[in-house]
């Protein structure tokens, strides 16, 4: 959005410098317009260098939201494992726990 701000107002610039009939003048437009025109090439690489930046965290994100489900998915099966021990030690129905020593 800078960017494209940056470049309208240079046009508009280089348009004024070609209205104008003072040499003085329409040098110090066309000065404006390739500082406005050098100021929308610098917002373009901030623009790409912060996406770069979000593209990267996202790739993150989405690396820690896999790591996160598969510890989730361990921890339901280990404590479906846990229960299954544990129910194989009760006698049926009578919720006594039997000890083997």
């Amino acid at each position: 959005m800078k960017e494209t701000s940056k470049r309208a107002q240079a046009a508009q610039a280089r348009q004024s410098a070609g209205r104008l009939k003072s040499e003085a003048t329409v040098r110090s437009k066309m000065r404006e317009a390739e500082r406005r025109e050098g100021e929308a090439v610098t917002a373009g690489k901030e623009a790409a260098r912060w996406q770069g930046k979000a593209a990267d965290y996202a790739k993150a994100e989405a690396g820690l939201q896999e790591k996160l489900a598969r510890a989730e998915r361990s921890e339901a099966i280990a404590a479906e494992k846990r229960r299954q021990r544990d129910l194989q030690g009760q006698v049926p129905g009578s919720g006594v726990t039997v000890f083997e020593a």
